[in-house]
């Protein structure tokens, strides 16, 4: 009986060993960029987001020079060592303790129309809190459209001009700046009503404030008005 018990200890031990383990899966980080929209000249800023979260950030990124004039950047975890060329940016980053996701802002000037991007050429290493890589996940990319500045418009013309009640002296005309309407002496107010040759103008009124209203005294009133041009002229 002692050896029947013993032969089935050595074999529930066996079998037991035979067991296959489990081994927990790394979590793989995650890097995601905005894409943002502006126009030739402008100053763009390029926002890189690194999640989970990361006690050190290790990676390299490319630009295209071609459109793209990195001018200075901000955020991280709190210890950011960034370095850039005319068309790469080196970041090395770490949390003073812990971990956090971690948000950078790179900012450009833009050069010329086009497609600009800013991608990763290369992750060296991100860690969790307890200093373990994380592994290879998604490594994202930033396109940046930069559009022509459209031209400002200099047309500074009405197309209608008319007052209520009664008429002008003459046809309205966008090229004629004066015109002239006789009211009886009971008329205290009229009322002018406009439209812009080109919708950007902006309309000015003087000595009355409120748009489009003449307070009428007996004798001459003036009224003037103003069309200015978009490019402001």
């Amino acid at each position: 009986m002692k050896i029947k018990y013993a032969a089935v200890l050595v074999l529930m031990l066996f079998l037991c060993a035979m067991l296959p383990g489990k081994t927990a899966k790394a979590a793989s980080y995650n890097v995601t960029f905005n894409d943002p929209s502006c126009y030739v000249g402008d100053s763009v800023t390029v926002t890189m987001t690194v999640s989970p979260a990361a006690a050190s950030i290790d990676l390299r990124l490319a630009y295209s020079a071609e459109y793209l004039s990195m001018t200075g950047y901000s955020g991280g975890l709190g210890n950011a060592t960034i370095s850039y060329t005319a068309n790469s940016i080196s970041v090395n980053d770490y949390a003073s303790s812990g971990a956090k996701t971690a948000t950078y802002s790179f900012t450009f000037k833009t050069l010329k129309a086009g497609r600009g991007s800013v991608t990763i050429s290369e992750v060296i290493e991100i860690t969790d809190t307890n200093g373990d890589p994380y592994s290879p996940g998604h490594e994202g990319n930033s396109a940046v459209t930069i559009n022509q500045r459209p031209t400002a418009s200099s047309e500074a013309r009405l197309a209608s001009l008319t007052i209520v009640p009664g008429s002008w002296n003459r046809s309205f005309d966008p090229d004629v700046t004066e015109y002239s309407i006789n009211v009886d002496a009971n008329t205290s107010a009229l009322t002018l009503q406009y439209s812009v040759k080109e919708s950007h103008a902006t309309v000015g009124y003087w000595p009355y404030s409120q748009p489009g209203k003449i307070v009428v005294d007996v004798g001459t009133t003036n009224f003037y008005v103003k069309v200015t041009a978009q490019d402001g002229s």
